[in-house]
C-alpha cells in the first residue's frame, strides 16, 4: 500500500477499494484463497475491475527503471 502513494491510485479510488486490492495482492502472493459466493471484494461496494486496475498500476512501479540521484541532485544544483 505505500508504495501506491507514488502513483495516482488515492485520488482515483475509494480507500476501501485500495485496501480490497492490497488484500487481493497479498492473497496472491501467499497463494490463499479469498471467498468467491458471494465474491468478498463486494462487501466493499469494490468492483473486480478497480481492483485489477489498483493492482496492475501499483505493479508496474516494479518495472520501472531506478532514477539516478547522482544526476538528479547535479541537475537540481544546477537550477
Amino acid at each position: 500500500m505505500n508504495d501506491s502513494l507514488r502513483t495516482n491510485v488515492f485520488v482515483r479510488f475509494q480507500g476501501e477499494t485500495i485496501a480490497c486490492a492490497c488484500i487481493f495482492l497479498t492473497a496472491r502472493a501467499l497463494q490463499k484463497p479469498l471467498p468467491s459466493r458471494p465474491h468478498w471484494y463486494l462487501l466493499f461496494r469494490a468492483t473486480d475491475e478497480e481492483i485489477k486496475d489498483i493492482c496492475l498500476t501499483t505493479l508496474k512501479l516494479y518495472t520501472r527503471k531506478k532514477p539516478n540521484y547522482n544526476h538528479l541532485e547535479k541537475e537540481v544544483e544546477r537550477r
